[in-house]
Formats: structure tokens, C-alpha cells, sequence
């Protein structure tokens, strides 16, 4: 670390005026001293207003002034000295004069009534003789007045008057320097410079005054240079600093002979290397060393041009100026410099010290050696009782040998006590050793031995002698002192001493470097005599390699992630070379090659398996203690009996990072040798022989049927077995790698594209038998598809030419044979079993998919496939259900047309009757196994796939376009199970004038005069209840009003009234949960398009009745709900509320209509004039009167 003691303060400080200022003036001017008391600023006026002369003027003047023969000297300060006057002023007239603009009005009463009166004489004195010769000094007085109560702005407004009119005065030069004074105690630095340049460069001046002058014209701008400096500073303007810097240069070379001269350039420096600094701290690397350089060139400026008394102290700082901008040549350059031009100087000792420093920057070992002997040399002390050790060290580093063993033996000489002094040998033989020469080396390092007999260094010097003989490719030689250092540190450790372990982790990992080739050669070819042998001297040799390997990590060596990674592979390549083994011609059986394979796979799946223990042991569980690790291993490197190792930073080892992705990498390896005997078989299904059917179930079943039946069932089993092999085992495996993304303790927490691929991998497998599976179904209707049309086309022989045929009865066996044979029913089974098996795996499939953690879309993916699988395959049902219907159809038909050609003698009636066409295909149509039976199992087969996949509706939402679809279908199979959707309008009707009545009815109506309106229909009237509305049940929130009519009917009975109530509403769709709640006052009857819906006898106004009207409401049409009440004239009433629900379907094409009626209230709605069509047909809506 470069050091800088006693460096100079921050000497940049405000140059002060020179304290001879004050005497400058001293004989300079004479300055009016007086005493004027009570005089009026303005003009005095002569009581008789006559003029004065002059010389009457000039006498009151100086009966004004004190009387004195001394000459009047200014102050340092500048201002003019009042003395105390003993004589009183006689007050007189004068003559009044215009004003001369020497009474400034802003600042006059700041003048005491004395100076008052006099710069109002002189103002007036002026005005009236302004030629008189002298007005220089009245005006020069009147500046001093003015200067004196530091009211500077007007004093030099006068001042500049005399200088400008009077230039020969002998009040200019006065003026002049009290102008540069005023400013100088204003602190104006700018206009100080330039009137202190003026006064400095005006011949008239003394040279005391011009030497000042100088003084005051550099001060100027070094004081606004550190003005500016410091605000810069404090803002942290850079480009400030700079510019205030440059300001110290333009003082120093304007005025290169003034005394400040000198200091001006420091603080130069100085600002140069300020902002240096604040440019490195914001990175601005360039700029900063740009700056430095110009600090230090400034710095060797002042030295070479001033004679100074910190001299040194300016070469000393551009020295660090150059280290801090990473010059370190020019840096050198200046510190030779330095200690030659300043032997004496207080920073010799850094000088040296920062050389070295330098030096060793530049890796210039030589130069750094010399240095650091000659520092050690001039100060021995400071250096240390080892510094002949550290000479020597620096010397090794140079590998300058011969010094170093000088400067080792003057260290033994110097401090024989210091513990180093043991280690001298061994440094040596490190030394020869690097340098080539073993023999010496050897020496050194015998020394070494016989006097540190347990020093653990002895481990290092068995592994650099082995290091010297591996460098020159004498790999015996090397082995042999590797094993030598492994064994030396393992008797170390035996005592309990340090081991050196360091060193003896470096020896295994050299040691397994040189065999590993040797290993990664090896491979296994036939004959298998040859093929054996490869592999025990393989095994053998891994072997010794998972010693050396294991041996670096036990040993602590920071290299133990390494070690680790490299035993990984060590079994991974034995893996590898046993799969791609030379092996004889495989099996062409293919269940034998399976096994094949999975006998070949299961060793390399025991080396993977090893090769992923030492990557979860070492690399990933102890990652740690394998952060980012530097350590020294050059050959000069040891002070300490074991290598220093030190963390850089928590940065993990590469060896970890590798460890992360390769272990997964190996897990999936694993996985996918798991699964290759699986899969080569799933490849091979179909090739896979299939066993004829036995004797007892050809005997059984019949040929036909067994031959469908027997391969049918090897293939189901066989895909179960296969699929509970992958599930069990494969999938178990490729678990393990997608775990590792598991955070502790029960994975690694670790992401790549490794585990997705796993996921994607163990998807695969587990969906490969479904889609085997899946893929039968097709075939298997195919199968009965085929057999259906070949039964049809036979069936069709009989329908249509009877003629062809030439044996009725072997005909008929064959038409019998298929009717009973039972093989289309089998295929059908068959396919129906495995579609409801593929539901239950796709769902297990889907379960493990998001156990596994697999993305969503996939998974939503997985639940599509399956519903549509499901409609798929009732679509083929369906379709195959629809093509047996046609069959059935047209043959019963066909019947009818045969029984009418055999009844009437007809084309082809023999042939016909002979065949039995009619009985034969009647047989074929309705016996079991028939066509209606086939139509009647595939419409179910059918409906229940349709309905299985209908059942994940609310499970899988994603699924909601394929149920969409699965919806219509069922719908066009079973309408009135699964209706086609609807939308739901809900209407309520009350009871209120809208409704009609009638109270003389003909007793011969019958209930069905409810339904045609006519004249004799009036509208019905509010009437009185006995209770309230809203407090019957059910009527809690209606808005039902009690009607009733105007008078008894024409005939009477028992002096009873009749009055009949009707309403008419619509219904567009199907009626659905149509309700009635009715009080009345009297007993009553309830009709629904003329049929009754219910009566009640004797009834209590208080306890409404609920009616059900739906089984009588009509769909798609006009209703009318009919009301007979018995009651009297007056007094009674009803009310009547009825609700349900319009379901009409959303296909309707007066669905708008529909809603546009709805959205009206009751009250408003009117019946279409026309009765409508359906709904559904599109050919008609019914209309709506909407206001």
C-alpha cells in the first residue's frame, strides 16, 4: 500500500494583501483634513446676492479646515484620518453655485453633518470655479469623504472623474490606489485585478506600490480561483474544478514573478488532483487520469521554475498523482527523481516504498527486488528484522537465484532466531526446483528435511519434485513422488500434525489426471474372452480411480466439487462403454429382445446410478463449501506451512453449476434405459405373434367368434401389463429427475430444460398405451362395419332378387349363421369395453400429469383429448346406430311389399315364397342379434360414451367446446332425456281489470265457451276481500287485485249467481312448472283450456288454493285459463295469481320476439292475432303488440 506521511494540508487558501500596504501611500497625497459642522448640503445662497471671488471663497475653505502643517497620511484602510477641530466655523454666505453631481442624494445623510457641509462646499466651490487649480484635490477629498463611511461605489464615481479629467495630477495616483483599496475590501476580485494591473502598469506609480500591486492583482484571482474552487467542491461540479484550477495557472503565468506565484501553481495541483478523484468515484476513468497527469505535470512545473521551501512536498505529490492515475512508469520516473533531488526529504521511506509498489504493478520482479533491497538497506528497521528474508523472496519472484540465496544467507546471519530461518532451505529448493535444477534443489530440500524433520511442508516438496518430473513428461517418476506425497501427509496426520492437506489433494487429482486417459481408452469388443478381460481391467481401474478421486475430496481439498464431478464421470463412462459394448446378433423374438435389452440396460443403470452420488453428496448437498475459491500455486508461494486459501465471493464453483444440469441429465438417462424395453415392445405390438385360440374355445365359441375374442384379449392384456410396468417402473424414474426441482430436504430446488424434458418424456410413456388402445376401436368398428354390409348385402339378395338364389336353404344358413353367430355384437363389446377402460386412464394420466407438475396447458391439453375421444367415439356409434336403423326401416318395408307381390301373384312371387323372404327377413330385423337389436345396443353404446364424456362438463371446463358439441348429439340421440337447450322466460299473471268476465252466462255453455271472446266478454271490475292481499299465503308479495262482475245471471239457481272469469296467455315454448293460487270469496271451478283443473266446494277467503294448470297448458300456442265462480250479485270477490316458466329453445328463431313480449309487463302483452308456427321451424314467429 503506497503511503504519503506528513503530506502538506490542503494549502489552498485566500493570498492575503501584504501588511506594508498600509505605508505604501505614505508621501503619496495630501489629504484635507477638516472639520465642518451644521453645513447645508444645498447651495449657500449670499444674503445680498453678490458674487465672491475666488480668494474669498478659498479663505472661508480654510477657516473651515483645522490648521496644520502636517502632511495628512491615509491608512492602510483607506480611509482619510479626522481629527479633532478646536475652532469654531463661522457660519457666512456664499455664493450659490449649480451642483457638480458630487452629492449623491441616496447616501448623504449617511455623512455626519460635518462631511455634510464640506462636500457641499466642495460641490459648490467646484460649480463655481471649475478651472481653478484645485478642483483635482477638493475632488479627491470628496472620494476620501465618501471613502471613509465605506460608501465605495460613489467614492470611486468621484475618483474616476479626477482620473479621467485630471490624468496630470498629483491626485491621480492617490485616487487610482484608493480605487484598487475599495475593491479590495469588497472582495471584487475581478475588477481588484484589473485596477491593481492598471496601477501596477501606470509609470507614475513607485515600485513599492507596483511590487503591491502585483501582489493584489495575482491575490485577486487566486482568491476567485478558491472561491470557486471551493463552491465547485461543494456541489460536486467537476468541470468547475478544472475551471478553478486553470484560473490558479492564469495567475501564476500572468504574474510568474510574484511571490504568490509559486503557491498559485500548487493550488493548481492540487484542484487537478481534487477532481480526479471525484471523476474516478463516478468511473469516468479517463477523465480522472487525464486530470492526474495534469496535477502532477503542474506540481513538476513549480519545482523546476521556483525555488521553494516545500519542493519536495510538490514532487512528492505528483509522484502519487501519477500512482493514483495507474501511471506507474512516470510514477518511477518522478520518485527517482525525487530521492536524488531530495536525499533529505521526510518522504524518502514512502518513496522507496511506493516503488516497489510500482514495480510490482508492472510485474517488473528485477526492478522490484532492487528496490525493495535497497529500502531494506536504507531502512532496516522500518523493514523489519526478516527483511533480508523478504529481499530474498523478491529475488525468487525475480528468479534471480543467486541473489536470493545471498540475501537467504545474510537473513541467517542477521536473525538466526526467526522461525523462518528453517524454511530458508526449502525456499531454495523451491527456487532450483522451478529453475531446473534438481540436483540442487534436492539438496536444499535434504537440508530442509534433516532440520524440520515434522514440518508439514515435506508434503510440498514430494508434490513440486513430482510436479518437475510430470512437466518433463517423466510420468513414472511423477507417480512415484504423487504417492509419495499422499503417504508423507498421511503419516503427518497419523501424529496428529498437520498434514499438508492441501498438497496431498493435489497429488490424487494429478495422479487420477494421468490414469483417466488411460481409462477413457478402454473398450469392450468382442471375442467375449477379450470383451471380459476389457472390462475387469476397466473395473479395476475405475476402481483405482474412484480411490484417488475420493481421496482429494476426504482430504478437504478445495478442489473436492472437482474430484467429485470427475468420479461422476468416471462411472458415467463405464456406463457408456457397456452399452456400446460389441455384442452378438440380437434376438429377432421380440419379446426375447426385450428382454435383451433390459438385461443390457440394468448395469449401465447401476454405474449411472452411481455416477449420481458423488454430484448429490459433494456438489450439490456441501455446494458451500465450494464458493468461488482462489488459491496461489506458484512456485513461491508458501510463508505458511499450508497454502492460505481464500473466498472471493460467494459465487458457486463451476464445478456445482455443472453438477446441477448433470445430475438431472443422468437421472433422465436413467429413466429413458428404464423405459427402452417398454418402448421397443409398444414399437413392436402389432408384430408381437398372437396365440391361436384353444380347441375348447374354438369348440365353445365357434371359429369366427374365438378368432375375434382370443387376439383381442392378448392385446388388452398385454397393454395392461406394459401399462402397469411403465407406471410402476418407468414412471418412477423419471419422477426422481422432475424431483430435483423439489426445494430441500426433499430436492435440489434446481429448473432447466432437463426436468421439463422429463416431464414431457414420462407423459409420453404413459399415454403410449392409450393411444395403442384408442387406436383398436376404429379397427374394431371398422370389423363391423364391414361384416354389417356384407349380412346387408346378402339380406338384399333375398329383399330384391330372390331368382339368384339357387339354394334357399344354404342360403338361409348363411343368413342365420351371421343372425346368430353374435360376431358383430363381439366387435362392438369389445370396442365399447376398451373406450370405458381409456376414460378411467386418461383421468389417472391427467392426475399423475399435474402431480408431476407438468404446465397447464398440457394438462388442459391431456382433458380435451379425452372428451374428444369420447365424441368420437359416439360418433362412430352413433353413426353405425343410424345405418342399422335405415336397414331395419327399409326392410320392414320391404316385408309389407313382398307379402303384397306373394298375395297377388307378382314378378318373382315363387321365388319369394319359396325362400320364405318374408319370414326370413322378419327374422333378421326384430330376433336377437337382429337388426333392431344392433340398433337398439349401439344407440345405447352410443349414449353412454356420449354421456361419459358429458359427465366432465363441470370436472374439465376447458372442455366446454367438445361439450358443446357432445350436447348436440345427445340431443339428436334422445331428445326428451337432453331436450335441446332452452332459455328460460318466467312470467307471472295477476288478476286486475285486464281480465273478463261474464255474469249472465247461457246455461247451456259448456266449459268450452271459455275459449272463444265475444261481446258478451266484459272487462272485469275492482271488488272489495275481506283480508288483505299481501297477508294470504303465497300472495306475500303479489300484486294481484279481487275482480268480480255486476249482476246475477238470467236464470238463477237457488238464488245463486254464476260468473265466469277468463284470461288468455301465450306459451312460445314448452310450459314448465305452471302454478295457480286462487281466494274467493265463494266457491269456484278452474278450467285450462276447457278442461278442469281443480274445484273447490266450500271455500274461506283467508287460505288461498294452489292449482298445477302445467298438463293442460298447451306448448307453442294460445291458452286460456277459465274460472266458474257461485257467489251472489255483490260483495264477493277473487283473485286469481298464475306463474311458470316459457322454455323455448335458444335454436328458435323468434327468440328476439320472444324476449321483446317478455320484457312487457303482463298487463301489456297481446296475443298474436295468428296462430304459430313452431318455434323451431323457422317459418313463422308470433307477433307482439309492444306500445
Amino acid at each position: 500500500m503506497k503511503t504519503a506521511p506528513n503530506e502538506p494540508k490542503d494549502i489552498v487558501t485566500k493570498t492575503l494583501l501584504h501588511p506594508r500596504l498600509s505605508n505604501m501611500l505614505i508621501g503619496v497625497c495630501v489629504c484635507l483634513s477638516i472639520w465642518i459642522v451644521g453645513l447645508n448640503p444645498q447651495a449657500v445662497v449670499a444674503q445680498d446676492g453678490a458674487s465672491r471671488d475666488v480668494s474669498t471663497l478659498l479663505e472661508e475653505l480654510e477657516n473651515l479646515e483645522p490648521k496644520t502643517t502636517d502632511l495628512r497620511i491615509r491608512p492602510a484602510s483607506g480611509k482619510i484620518v479626522i481629527e479633532e477641530v478646536v475652532e469654531e466655523v463661522i457660519e457666512e454666505e456664499t455664493v450659490a453655485a449649480p451642483s457638480t453631481g458630487l452629492i449623491d442624494s441616496l447616501i448623504f445623510n449617511r455623512l455626519s453633518p460635518a462631511q455634510q457641509k464640506l462636500v457641499a462646499s466642495y460641490d459648490n466651490f467646484i460649480g463655481l470655479f471649475p478651472e481653478h487649480e484645485r478642483v483635482p484635490e477638493l475632488l479627491y477629498n470628496t472620494g476620501s469623504t465618501y471613502f471613509e463611511k465605506e460608501q465605495f461605489p460613489t467614492a470611486r464615481l468621484v475618483y474616476v472623474r479626477l482620473l479621467d479629467n485630471y490624468p496630470e495630477s498629483t491626485w491621480y495616483i492617490g485616487s487610482l490606489s484608493n480605487i484598487v483599496e475599495s475593491y479590495r475590501l469588497e472582495k471584487d476580485y475581478k475588477n481588484l485585478e484589473q485596477w491593481s494591473d492598471r496601477l501596477l502598469n501606470d509609470d507614475r506609480a513607485p515600485d513599492s506600490l507596483k511590487s503591491m500591486s502585483e501582489t493584489l492583482a495575482i491575490g485577486a484571482i487566486t482568491n476567485d480561483a478558491h472561491d470557486s474552487f471551493e463552491s465547485a467542491k461543494e456541489s460536486g461540479d467537476i468541470t468547475a474544478m478544472i475551471a478553478s484550477a486553470e484560473e490558479y495557472i492564469r495567475g501564476a503565468t500572468t504574474y510568474p514573478n510574484s511571490d504568490n506565484a509559486p503557491t498559485s501553481l500548487y493550488n493548481a495541483g492540487f484542484a487537478y488532483k481534487q477532481a480526479a478523484g471525484r471523476y474516478k468515484e463516478t468511473g469516468m476513468e479517463g477523465d480522472a487520469s487525464a486530470a492526474y497527469d495534469k496535477a502532477a505535470l503542474v506540481w513538476l512545473d513549480l519545482v523546476s521554475r521556483y525555488e521553494v521551501g516545500y519542493a519536495d512536498t510538490a514532487m512528492w505529490e505528483a509522484a502519487l498523482a501519477y500512482d493514483e492515475g495507474e501511471k506507474f512508469t512516470e510514477a518511477i520516473g518522478v520518485y527517482d527523481r525525487f530521492l536524488v533531488e531530495f536525499p533529505e526529504s521526510d518522504f524518502r521511506l514512502d518513496a522507496l516504498k511506493n516503488k516497489i509498489f510500482d514495480y510490482n504493478e508492472l510485474q517488473d520482479w528485477p526492478n522490484a527486488a532492487g528496490s525493495y533491497q535497497q529500502y531494506a538497506t536504507e531502512f532496516p528497521e522500518d523493514a523489519g528484522d526478516d527483511r533480508s528474508y523478504k529481499v530474498a523472496l523478491a529475488w525468487l519472484k525475480a528468479k534471480e537465484l543467486d541473489n536470493a540465496s545471498a540475501s537467504f544467507d545474510r537473513f541467517a546471519n542477521e536473525d538466526p532466531r526467526n522461525p523462518l530461518v528453517k524454511e530458508v532451505q526449502f525456499e531454495m529448493g523451491q527456487a532450483y526446483i522451478k529453475g531446473g535444477d534438481l540436483i540442487k534443489a534436492n539438496e536444499h530440500f535434504d537440508r530442509f528435511a534433516k532440520e524440520n524433520p515434522e514440518n508439514p511442508l515435506a508434503v510440498k516438496i514430494h508434490y513440486d519434485i513430482g510436479e518437475y518430473y510430470y512437466t518433463r513428461s517423466q510420468f513414472d517418476e511423477a507417480q512415484t513422488k504423487y504417492h509419495d506425497t499422499v503417504e508423507t501427509s498421511e503419516e503427518l496426520q497419523k501424529k496428529g500434525l498437520d498434514g499438508n492437506n492441501f498438497f496431498r489433494g493435489e497429488a490424487y487429482m494429478r495422479l487420477a489426471s494421468m490414469l483417466h486417459p488411460t481409462y477413457d481408452e478402454i473398450r469392450l469388443a468382442l471375442p467375449k474372452a477379450a470383451l471380459d478381460a476389457s472390462f475387469e481391467a476397466k473395473k479395476d481401474m475405475g476402481a483405482k480411480l474412484e480411490e484417488y478421486y475420493d481421496g482429494a475430496i476426504l482430504s478437504g481439498s478445495v478442489r473436492g466439487a472437482e474430484a467429485a464431478y470427475h468420479l461422476s464421470e468416471t462411472y458415467e463412462e463405464m456406463a457408456e462403454a457397456w452399452l456400446t459394448q460389441e455384442a452378438p446378433t440380437p434376438a429377432t423374438d421380440i419379446l426375447k429382445r426385450q428382454e435383451e435389452i433390459k438385461e443390457l440396460n440394468a448395469s449401465a443403470i447401476g454405474f449411472l446410478t452411481q455416477a449420481i452420488g458423488p454430484l448429490e453428496l459433494v456438489n450439490l448437498k456441501r455446494a458451500g463449501e465450494y464458493a468461488d475459491i482462489k488459491y496461489d500455486t506458484t512456485w513461491n508461494a508458501t510463508h505458511d506451512s499450508v497454502l492460505t486459501v481464500t473466498q472471493v465471493d460467494s459465487t458457486e464453483s463451476e464445478w456445482v453449476t455443472q453438477a446441477k444440469s448433470r445430475v438431472v441429465d443422468l437421472q433422465l438417462e436413467i429413466a429413458e434405459l428404464v423405459a427402452q424395453p417398454y418402448t421397443y415392445f409398444l414399437d413392436n405390438f402389432y408384430n408381437v405373434p398372437v396365440p391361436r385360440a384353444p380347441k375348447n374355445i374354438v369348440d365353445q365359441l365357434g371359429r369366427e367368434l374365438a378368432d375375434i375374442i382370443v387376439p383381442n384379449t392378448f392385446y388388452t392384456q398385454g397393454l395392461q401389463a406394459v401399462d402397469g410396468q411403465i407406471t410402476s417402473e418407468v414412471l418412477s424414474s423419471f419422477q426422481k429427475a422432475i424431483d430435483y426441482r423439489k426445494p430441500l430436504p426433499e430436492g435440489f430446488g434446481l429448473t432447466g430444460p432437463s426436468i421439463e424434458r422429463a416431464q414431457t418424456e414420462a407423459l409420453q410413456m404413459l399415454l403410449r398405451p392409450i393411444r395403442i388402445n384408442e387406436g383398436r376401436i376404429p379397427g374394431l368398428l371398422a370389423s363391423f362395419d364391414q361384416k354389417l354390409r356384407e349380412w346387408e348385402s346378402l339380406t338384399d339378395s333375398l329383399s330384391y332378387k330372390p331368382e339368384t338364389i339357387a339354394d334357399t336353404f344354404k342360403f338361409g344358413d348363411l343368413l342365420y349363421a351371421t343372425l346368430d353367430g353374435q360376431t358383430l355384437p363381439t366387435y362392438s363389446d369389445i370396442a365399447l369395453e376398451i373406450a370405458r377402460q381409456m376414460s378411467l386412464k386418461y383421468e389417472a394420466v391427467i392426475e399423475t400429469a399435474i402431480s408431476m407438475g407438468i404446465d397447464q396447458t398440457r394438462v388442459d391439453g391431456l382433458k380435451i383429448n379425452l372428451v374428444e375421444f369420447q365424441y368420437e367415439t359416439g360418433v362412430r356409434y352413433h353413426d353405425i346406430a343410424n345405418y342399422t336403423e335405415n336397414i331395419s326401416n327399409r326392410y320392414f318395408e320391404r316385408v309389407a311389399q313382398i307379402d303384397s307381390i306373394v298375395a297377388d301373384g307378382g314378378e318373382n312371387a315363387d321365388a319369394y315364397a319359396n325362400a320364405e323372404a318374408s319370414l326370413v327377413l322378419n327374422d333378421m330385423s326384430t330376433s336377437p342379434g337382429g337388426f333392431d337389436d344392433l340398433n337398439f345396443n349401439l344407440r345405447n353404446a352410443s349414449l353412454e360414451v356420449y354421456e361419459t364424456g358429458f359427465g366432465y362438463e363441470e370436472i374439465y371446463p376447458e372442455t366446454a367446446e367438445v361439450i358443446r358439441r357432445i350436447r348436440t348429439k345427445l340431443t339428436e340421440l334422445d331428445p326428451q332425456m337432453y331436450p335441446p337447450p332452452a332459455e328460460n322466460f318466467y312470467f307471472t299473471y295477476e288478476t286486475d281489470t285486464t281480465w273478463e268476465l261474464n255474469t249472465a252466462p247461457d246455461r247451456s255453455w259448456s266449459e268450452s265457451e271459455f275459449l272463444p271472446p265475444g261481446s258478451r266478454w266484459d272487462e272485469a271490475q275492482m271488488a272489495s276481500f275481506p283480508t288483505s292481499i299481501t297477508r294470504l299465503n303465497g300472495l306475500e308479495t303479489s300484486s294481484a287485485m279481487p275482480i268480480w262482475g255486476a249482476g246475477p245471471d238470467s236464470m238463477g239457481i237457488n238464488a245463486d249467481s254464476l260468473v265466469y272469469v277468463r284470461k288468455e296467455f301465450m306459451v312460445y315454448g314448452t310450459p314448465d312448472s305452471i302454478q295457480a293460487i286462487v281466494a274467493s270469496t265463494s266457491p269456484y271451478e278452474i278450467f285450462v283450456n276447457g278442461f278442469s283443473a281443480g274445484k273447490s266446494e266450500t271455500v274461506d277467503p283467508n287460505i288461498p288454493q294452489t292449482y298445477d294448470l302445467t298438463i293442460n297448458v298447451l306448448p307453442e300456442s294460445k291458452n286460456v285459463i277459465g274460472i266458474i265462480v257461485e257467489g251472489r250479485s255483490t260483495g264477493d270477490g277473487l283473485v286469481v295469481e298464475f306463474r311458470g316458466v316459457d322454455r323455448v329453445p335458444q335454436s328458435s328463431a323468434a327468440l328476439e320476439t320472444v324476449r321483446a313480449f317478455y320484457r312487457l309487463p303482463s298487463s301489456m302483452r297481446r296475443i298474436p292475432t295468428s296462430e304459430p308456427m313452431s318455434p323451431t321451424d323457422g317459418t313463422a314467429q308470433p307477433e307482439s303488440t309492444i306500445p
